[in-house]
């Protein structure tokens, strides 16, 4: 009986090791690379909102938006016409999405639709956040079927991946990786290079901290240098900022990676 998976509260770890797992698993024959046009395929079926999103991205068709004429001069066209364009576009995914449904390997596919094949990381990018989560695991379960189901047949998986939801489920087995609402609000943010654990920092304060030797540094939370001695780090800055500075919270032995603003954030 398979156990209970480990998802990251990041949601784009998570896919990146999906793709991992794929990789693995072709390089060592479990799975053929003809199966990657039939994961594209159904996550685009379950997402045709996202879809649709990619279809206008593709076209460089938005209300509004100007265009590069052949001539080489600006045109701006007008809404009912752009609208028209996107209309377009959109049918023209459908027809493809619709030609190749059923389709069993890549075989089936011609030159143009492998060109215009939406792939899942694509896809992703026009997922919305609230969604995301979701999809990681419509993407799991989608990998587990074609792994067990012994065909390459796409007929009725959609609907069988629909029934498999249960972001319930998902939500109870999210571990804590990163802080991403942190991440997402100083990602901008001008920093400082990687400096390594013999290097530590001018200033007291809080720090990104990384495990990692600084020249392969990632960043996996925060930690407070006092000046003296540095603290265990946290995942979340919140709890890093209401750490108490006690004996019992001092690093037990060495240090971290590090880096910091180069600017003072003023929130």
């Amino acid at each position: 009986m398979p156990q209970h998976p480990r998802y990251s509260n990041n949601a784009s770890r998570n896919l990146e090791r999906l793709f991992t797992l794929l990789e693995q698993l072709e390089s060592f024959g479990i799975i053929h690379e003809h199966l990657y046009p039939n994961l594209d395929l159904i996550m685009a079926e379950l997402y045709p909102s996202a879809s649709k999103k990619y279809a206008a991205y593709v076209g460089d068709y938005q209300a509004g938006t100007l265009e590069i004429s052949d001539g080489g001069k600006i045109e701006e066209k007008s809404d009912e016409e752009l609208l028209q364009e996107l209309d377009n576009i959109v049918k023209e995914l459908n027809f493809k999405f619709d030609e190749l449904k059923g389709g069993n390997n890549i075989g089936d596919l011609n030159e143009d639709d492998e060109d215009f094949n939406l792939s899942v990381s694509q896809l992703f990018e026009f997922i919305d956040s609230d969604e995301k989560e979701q999809f990681i695991q419509d993407f799991r379960n989608t990998i587990d079927y074609y792994i067990h189901s012994g065909t390459w047949s796409t007929d009725g998986v959609t609907d069988r991946i629909l029934r498999a939801r249960d972001i319930e489920y998902y939500k109870m087995h999210i571990y804590l990786e990163e802080d991403t609402e942190a991440k997402s609000k100083y990602e901008y943010r001008n920093k400082t290079v990687w400096f390594p654990r013999d290097i530590n920092p001018v200033r007291t304060g809080i720090y990104e901290v990384s495990e990692l030797d600084y020249q392969n540094a990632k960043q996996d939370g925060y930690a407070y240098w006092s000046g003296k001695t540095w603290f265990d780090k946290k995942i979340l800055l919140k709890d890093c900022v209401e750490q108490k500075r006690t004996k019992e919270n001092q690093k037990f032995y060495g240090g971290y990676c590090w880096r910091g603003f180069l600017e003072q954030p003023k929130d």
